[in-house]
């Protein structure tokens, strides 16, 4: 999902919007006006040197003593400044600006635990304070801490319900916990105030493509892809989107444009063959793959998937070789290769190979139920039901909830003859999978 990113650009605008309001207060002691009037014209250099004897100045107001850290900061000494904001904190506790300055120079030096700890100890004195939320909820937010910045956030949007940033960054983090369907509804909110905001229209898309509406999500990037159609990862992700609505043809059209721009992005590729086999074109498929390996030659999903295009095409060896390179590149994807591969036997009547082949894929991944499964059908398509029979009877004591393994066993005790065991299993398919029980006793009739 798009990210978008607080800096300390916005952080510190909070700062610098507090010491503007205590810049006045300055005025009154003529000894400080010259700093006063550094800071006002943007020479923070003077700034620090001017204020130097604060620390031992006792009498030093606490706005000066923050007009130093706020420097300190401007002058690249984030350490420094939170030094000094926590000595105006202690001239001064009720000075939220001196929270938040405090809280900004942690950040700067990467204390991120610290900032949000002087943040939330200013929040049990001023709990109304939306400036405090906002830092709080942008910091933690800043460090991937989204499951926290979202009260603070949510405190903050409640009193600025007009801050977009504050909105934007909270319909960030919602989305960051999966809570999807909020963060769309906050970016549908930000779009009536700006609807030209590209970003959210991104972001608003992909919500609704987690959501499955792909149809809505269509229509968003339709509208984005019109006004930016040179923008690879914009044409992957409407790409998807229309995949995801089962529009294969436009997918793939749109795909291929996207892959004139990126002839050199193996991942375009890959994308443009699942398109391309999804909408029943196995031959531009396989050649999409083979660009894509092409680009990068270790790609064992594409190896997996140009497998798929092959078998379908009926080019068996072709098929074999994509899988085995497949699972010599990808041990997670090696059973499900391997189990690919004892398909395309079996379809070949080559009973004992694909045997030899889902004990390949066993081997990788032990207890897959859907492999165990698998091996029981071949058995079955070799009229070697007995042996089925004798493999799957354990497996269904081992895994009684397995409606795969049940479905299987039920198969082979059909054609076997045994109708009474293959009604018993039948019975218990009901509450696990209706379809599974339905085709055993169709195959019963």
């Amino acid at each position: 999902m798009y990210r978008i990113k607080p800096t300390a650009v916005i952080l510190a605008a909070v700062v610098v919007l507090a010491i503007g309001t205590q810049l006045a207060v300055t005025q009154t002691s003529q000894r400080w006006q010259p700093a006063v009037t550094a800071a006002a014209e943007g020479r923070w250099t003077e700034v620090v040197s001017l204020t130097k004897s604060i620390e031992s100045d006792k009498k030093a107001p606490p706005q000066v003593i923050l007009l130093r850290a706020v420097g300190l900061m401007r002058t690249n000494d984030p350490s420094g400044a939170a030094r000094i904001a926590r000595l105006a904190i202690r001239k001064d506790p009720s000075m939220v600006e001196a929270y938040l300055t405090a809280a900004e120079a942690d950040r700067q030096s990467n204390q991120h635990d610290s900032a949000a700890a002087v943040l939330r100890r200013a929040l049990r004195r001023y709990p109304d304070d939306a400036r405090l939320h906002m830092s709080l909820g942008l910091g933690l937010a800043l460090t991937g801490r989204c499951d926290e910045a979202i009260v603070p956030l949510e405190e903050a949007m409640f009193r600025r319900p007009t801050n977009l940033p504050i909105v934007k960054q909270l319909a960030q983090c919602l989305a960051a916990v999966d809570r999807t369907q909020e963060a769309v509804d906050l970016y549908q909110q930000i779009l009536t105030s700006d609807p030209t905001d590209r970003a959210i229209r991104t972001a608003l898309a992909e919500g609704l493509v987690v959501l499955g509406l792909a149809d809505s999500a269509t229509a968003v990037y339709h509208n984005l892809w019109l006004a930016d159609s040179t923008n690879v990862r914009l044409g992957i992700a409407y790409g998807a989107a229309l995949h995801q609505g089962k529009r294969y043809a436009q997918a793939a059209a749109v795909l291929r444009r996207v892959a004139l721009l990126a002839p050199d992005s193996a991942s375009v590729f890959y994308n443009l063959g699942i398109a391309a086999f999804a909408a029943g074109q196995p031959d531009s498929a396989i050649r999409a793959y083979r660009r894509a390996i092409q680009l990068q030659p270790t790609f064992p999903e594409a190896y997996f998937n140009m497998g798929i295009a092959y078998d379908a095409r009926g080019f068996v060896e072709d098929a074999v070789v994509a899988f085995r390179r497949c699972a010599t590149q990808s041990r997670s994807l090696a059973s499900a290769a391997y189990n690919r591969i004892a398909e395309v036997m079996r379809n070949q009547n080559r009973i004992d190979d694909a045997l030899e082949f889902h004990d390949h894929a066993l081997s990788f991944d032990a207890s897959n139920v859907y492999l165990m499964a698998a091996k029981g059908h071949t058995y079955l398509l070799g009229n070697r039901f007995a042996e089925a029979i004798t493999y799957l009877e354990p497996l269904a004591q081992q895994y009684p909830t397995s409606a795969d393994i049940l479905h299987a066993l039920a198969r082979n005790y059909v054609r076997s003859g045994r109708r009474a065991d293959a009604t018993r299993i039948a019975e218990r398919l009901d509450a696990m999978n209706a379809s599974f029980a339905s085709e055993i006793r169709e195959m019963m009739k």
